[in-house]
């Protein structure tokens, strides 16, 4: 599958042409194909250094898309096919920075596009927690617009 892959140590983004296609590893894992994602703030700040995210080895950024579900687990409630749109936060819930709301910052450091892979793929698997389903009516475009403008109205609040 192709990606585009950034790695922090070198301040490198790069088209993969054949970058390895992701795995349901948990029986709740869902791989989505990713239809749109997102360039937001964040991803700059991550390509700058300025916030902090992976760096132990080449990642693919992107914390907001939306796609369709290409492979499910078997304890997911989604099914191939199925119209999605992907929360990249990944909150502990016991941290200061959970505690307080700002998800973003997690100890935990398991946001999808800044800790783990995420939607600069063609392909990306993440757990169901953090998976939703687009309603009739709603396209893929819609809906990552839709995180894109709630993640932007977040921030700025």
């Amino acid at each position: 599958m192709e990606a585009l892959v950034f790695d922090l140590k070198t301040k490198v983004l790069k088209h993969e042409k054949k970058h390895p296609m992701p795995e349901i590893v948990k029986d709740d894992d869902v791989i989505v194909k990713v239809a749109y994602s997102g360039v937001c703030g964040t991803d700059l700040h991550i390509m700058a250094g300025e916030f902090p995210a992976r760096s132990d080895r080449p990642f693919t950024l992107g914390h907001e898309f939306s796609g369709v579900v290409h492979a499910a687990g078997p304890a997911s409630a989604f099914r191939a096919g199925q119209k999605v749109v992907v929360d990249p936060n990944r909150p502990c819930n016991l941290c200061n920075h959970c505690r307080r709301s700002k998800y973003q910052f997690c100890a935990a450091r398991a946001n999808i596009g800044v800790w783990v892979d995420g939607g600069w793929a063609q392909y990306c698997v993440v757990s169901s927690l953090h998976v939703f389903l687009l309603p009739d009516g709603v396209s893929l475009a819609q809906g990552e617009r839709v995180l894109l403008e709630c993640a932007v109205v977040w921030r700025v609040s």
